[in-house]
């Protein structure tokens, strides 16, 4: 599971992280290992998912230095917020925040959609909406390490499925500014080349976390497809181009359950537009 997380946050560095891009861009296939798609007669081939981290029974206490939930957070703030995470995995990722558990209140706020509404607010200026953009780029994929399956068997469906839609989300807006979509940004060619290429991996990698029928649930299924259709779409990225499409249709025809295969079949659609 680890290796199909993984690229979420390779990608994201060397794409985003400032770093020149290479001469040759990797192809999806590259960016992302893609499980053998198990067919209908068979039982998947995944092996069984770790147990989910415990709950902890005592109340969740913030470290120190991670802001308070009452204010949108910026990079900054997210910067912050990661740095304190860490501390805590140092001492056991039991006690990293989760849904409906321990630190509920704060991986809400992290993951909630409202925290990129400034990328679209128009009252602020495109050029400061395009550093915040890529400052939320830079800073999720960081969050994103600490959910990470590890040596600990520990695991955070919930919570990756969280993330990674948010990272989708930010790099969808972080590309209609860098691009000159937006009225008042200039465009930044070499800025917007890694973002798409960052986007491109970050794509192939949630289609395939899709495709793990054992680990999420079709909700969060679903919602990860939705995610990479949306940003598929507000990025105009085409299946042909980055060889998204065959993946999503191998993956649709594998699926059994009808809600998250009508949302394979619109995702694959939209990869096989021109």
């Amino acid at each position: 599971m680890r290796r199909l997380l993984a690229p979420f946050v390779a990608v994201v560095a060397l794409g985003c992280g400032g770093a020149p891009p290479p001469a040759e861009a990797p192809g999806a296939a590259e960016l992302v290992r893609v499980e053998p798609a198990a067919s209908a007669s068979s039982p998947p081939s995944s092996p069984p998912a770790p147990a989910a981290a415990p709950s902890p029974s005592s109340a969740w206490v913030a470290p120190e230095g991670v802001p308070a939930t009452d204010h949108p957070f910026s990079p900054e703030d997210y910067r912050r917020a990661v740095v304190g995470l860490a501390r805590v995995a140092e001492h056991g990722r039991e006690g990293l925040p989760r849904f409906d558990g321990g630190g509920d209140a704060l991986i809400r706020h992290l993951t909630s959609p409202s925290q990129l509404e400034v990328l679209a607010d128009v009252s602020v200026l495109a050029s400061e909406r395009s550093a915040l953009a890529q400052g939320y780029v830079s800073q999720l994929p960081e969050l994103l390490k600490l959910y990470l399956p590890g040596s600990d068997g520990l695991d955070f469906p919930r919570e990756q499925v969280a993330i990674v839609r948010q990272l989708l989300d930010a790099l969808g807006l972080a590309l209609t500014l860098s691009t000159g979509k937006v009225a008042g940004a200039r465009p930044n060619a070499e800025l917007a080349a890694a973002q798409r290429r960052t986007l491109v991996g970050v794509l192939g990698g949630a289609l395939s976390l899709a495709g793990e029928r054992a680990r999420y649930t079709e909700t969060q299924r679903v919602e990860l497809l939705q995610a990479a259709l949306h940003a598929a779409r507000s990025a105009g990225i085409s299946g042909a181009e980055v060889g998204l499409g065959e993946q999503a249709r191998a993956l649709e025809a594998s699926e059994q359950a009808p809600r998250v295969k009508d949302a394979w079949r619109a995702v694959g659609a939209a990869l096989a537009a021109p």
